[in-house]
């Protein structure tokens, strides 16, 4: 019995491994670009926030 439970534990780890895998590499490969432009639109807020207080 103990040797069935072995095998059978193996053979449900491996597809989520795969499968979580895959989800970071697509998750990392989305987050990318996004990060960039967060950055982007962060200077770009600093930069009106500037205007508005010289504006001001």
């Amino acid at each position: 019995m103990p040797k069935i439970s072995k095998k059978r534990s193996t053979a449900k780890r491996s597809p989520g491994k795969t499968k979580s895998s895959k989800r970071s590499v697509k998750s990392r490969s989305r987050n990318e670009p996004t990060r960039e432009l967060l950055s982007d639109i962060a200077k770009v807020g600093r930069k009106l926030r500037t205007r508005v207080k010289r504006a001001l």
